[in-house]
Formats: structure tokens, C-alpha cells, sequence
């Protein structure tokens, strides 16, 4: 295998190849504009590592499937901003339960009926993202399989027109 010289780092045709393909989902709009709402820089910082981890090594990637990439990059972001919640909400229920949390004039503060169903909301907010980011990376995992059975069988179909013309 042939390698490129980079730099004080050696690529291989194959990575060269990846990181072209990676540069080129990284100047997709959608992909800097979804990176530029998000307000605090760590949750920018996720977007994007997630998105780079999930798309490093697929030069192949349509369109269809970078956009998908970047959808759920954005829930695996949502997801987490979700569990800082929750532990937020944990947090202050322990501190009622305990009777260390008090109002402006100092009587403590009692669980209330509104904080379960905050408690509920929250953790049902927090299931369904989970679903839906396992949905969308099942999709992208099944969509990229065809396409690569597709292209592997085409191979194939070639290979084997060769075999029957060479016999």
C-alpha cells in the first residue's frame, strides 16, 4: 500500500482518502449551521466531535446519510443536555427530601406533586431522544449495509462475467 507524506505524519491512500471525504461533510452548511446554535461551546464541542467520530471512516457517505449523521449528532447533544437535566432535578429533590432547601423566607421546601411530574416529564423526555437516536442510527446502519450489499454484489456480477469469459 502506498503512503503519503503529510507533514511529520504518514497516510495511507486510504486515509487520505477518509480525511478528504471527512473536510468535505465538515464544509456542509447544515452541519456549520447546526454547530453554530448551540449556545454554550461544550455542547458545540460534542456536536461536532460526535458527528467527526461517527463519519471519519466513511468516504461513501451520500447526502441523505451525512444529513442523518448531523441529525443525530444533534440528539446525541439534546440527549445529554437531558441527563444534565436530570441530574439537576435529582439534585434538588435530594436537597427537599433532605430538608436543606429553603424558599426566600427561609421555610423549607416540601416535594410537591409538580415535581414528580417534572421528575416524569424529564425522564420521559429523556427515553424517548434515546429512541429516537437509536432509530436514526439504525436507519443510517441499514442504509449504508444495502447500499454496500448493492455495490459488493455488482462486484460480484462482474467478477463473475470475467470468470465465465476467461472459461
Amino acid at each position: 500500500m502506498h503512503a503519503v507524506m503529510k507533514g511529520s505524519y504518514q497516510l495511507t491512500e486510504i486515509d487520505e482518502r477518509n480525511l478528504r471525504a471527512l473536510m468535505s461533510y465538515l464544509r456542509v452548511p447544515t452541519l456549520r449551521h447546526r454547530a453554530s446554535q448551540y449556545e454554550r461551546q461544550i455542547d458545540r464541542e460534542i456536536f461536532l466531535s460526535q458527528f467527526v467520530r461517527w463519519a471519519h471512516d466513511k468516504p461513501d457517505l451520500t447526502q441523505i446519510e451525512v444529513d442523518q449523521m448531523i441529525l443525530a449528532a444533534a440528539w446525541q447533544v439534546n440527549l445529554l443536555g437531558i441527563e444534565r437535566d436530570i441530574r439537576r432535578i435529582d439534585k434538588m429533590q435530594e436537597e427537599k427530601v433532605a430538608g436543606r432547601a429553603t424558599d426566600d423566607d427561609g421555610k423549607k421546601l416540601k416535594f410537591s406533586m409538580t415535581d414528580v411530574e417534572l421528575i416524569n416529564a424529564v425522564r420521559t423526555k429523556h427515553e424517548q431522544a434515546q429512541k429516537t437516536l437509536a432509530s436514526l442510527m439504525k436507519e443510517l446502519e441499514e442504509s449504508r449495509s444495502k447500499r454496500q450489499k448493492e455495490r459488493d454484489s455488482r462486484g460480484h456480477s462482474l467478477i463473475n462475467l470475467l470468470d465465465a469469459w476467461r472459461d
